[in-house]
């Protein structure tokens, strides 16, 4: 059990550093620390870690974490994962990082058992196993953990480390996407406008979407962009098309980038630009090419023959394409998909807050 002293010391460094007044609070929190307090020695190395009160030190940083972290204080056990998983005061090491996250996942930490789980996912400083994932993104979840919500979504909705299981994955994308998780809201749109794990809804589908578009997520803001072109749902409005498409377009989405191209060519939502068409179909045919698309490209390099005949952009898609038909490779392509992407936010977060009084 971690050592605390109660002298009123502690409360004193406390409000010098609420107060701004870092000098202090670490003259405080140096003396207790010392005294074998593992608040205070927590409370030091975040100190150290941040520059507050003292210049930036990681090496005193993660020796003093460590003094906490070794009588048992979760915060700073995480912190040692912190700081093995990205070298910050201490060499990189993996296997450490794990051991510390596993100690803290161990007493609660939410942050801790979403990153055990990424250790686990990811096999690092272990070995790969989704089963543990799957467990561990759960614990951290069920503590109402977006990021973990979110990524138990894509473990049920792929069958990775569970079974599948589309109820269990827009359950979870549902709580995840209520906080405000931008993948969530997208992956729970197109749940409801497949009617998987949900009863089909088209205006819940559109709802979750144009939450994802909001935050910046390509797919969601090219499925929003479609919308007003086609006027699914909503008058058509070729404008907001185009500031859709341009959105996911400047993301690298490469239909968007061709789409976008589309508007440019026929002036639709926006005054017409040859040069601009040809600039995004070219992007979308280089793109498309990287993809493994060659009939895409292909595609995109006639719509700017159409715009501009015999254009030099044009010749050079050409010759990419051409170029691309003398490369073999024994590996298939795979591209980034939305649906299955785990994220593995809150790697640079260094605890700084009191725990919970159930943990602490």
């Amino acid at each position: 059990m971690y050592k605390l002293l109660d002298d009123g010391r502690f409360g004193e460094a406390k409000d010098a550093y609420m107060a701004g007044n870092f000098g202090k609070a670490l003259e405080i929190f140096s003396q207790l620390a010392q005294e074998g307090d593992s608040h205070a020695q927590f409370k030091l190395g975040v100190m150290y870690f941040y520059g507050r009160g003292a210049q930036q030190n990681l090496r005193e940083a993660a020796r003093w974490n460590q003094k906490a972290a070794e009588q048992g204080y979760a915060a700073a056990q995480y912190n040692m994962g912190v700081m093995y998983e990205h070298g910050y005061g201490v060499e990189y090491d993996g296997c450490k990082a794990f051991r510390w996250y596993q100690q803290s996942a161990k007493r609660g930490l939410a942050d801790a058992q979403f990153k055990l789980g990424n250790m686990y996912y990811n096999g690092l400083g272990v070995s790969r196993d989704k089963i543990e994932a799957a467990s561990w993104y759960r614990k951290a979840a069920e503590q109402n953990y977006a990021v973990a919500q979110y990524n138990l979504g894509v473990l049920y909705e792929q069958g990775w480390g569970v079974p599948k299981d589309y109820a269990e994955a827009a359950k979870w994308y549902q709580k995840a996407a209520e906080q405000g998780v931008a993948m969530a809201q997208f992956n729970l749109s197109t749940m409801y406008e497949e009617g998987r794990g949900v009863p089909q809804d088209i205006l819940h589908a559109y709802m979750w979407n144009n939450r994802a578009a909001k935050q910046g997520i390509a797919a969601a803001q090219f499925n929003l962009a479609n919308r007003y072109y086609h006027g699914r749902n909503t008058p058509h409005n070729y404008p907001e098309a185009v500031k859709w498409y341009q959105a996911a377009a400047l993301q690298e989405y490469t239909e968007a980038q061709f789409n976008l191209g589309v508007m440019y060519a026929k002036g639709a939502g926006v005054t017409r630009n040859d040069e601009l068409a040809v600039d995004w179909f070219y992007a979308a045919g280089h793109s498309f090419l990287k993809q493994g698309k060659r009939g895409r490209a292909i595609d995109a390099r006639e719509a700017i023959e159409k715009v501009v005949h015999d254009h030099l952009l044009a010749k050079q898609l050409l010759e990419e394409i051409n170029e691309s038909d003398k490369v073999h490779t024994d590996e298939p392509h795979t591209k980034w998909d939305p649906q299955t992407l785990l994220m593995s936010l809150g790697c640079f977060w260094i605890a700084t807050d009191e725990l919970p009084a159930s943990i602490a």
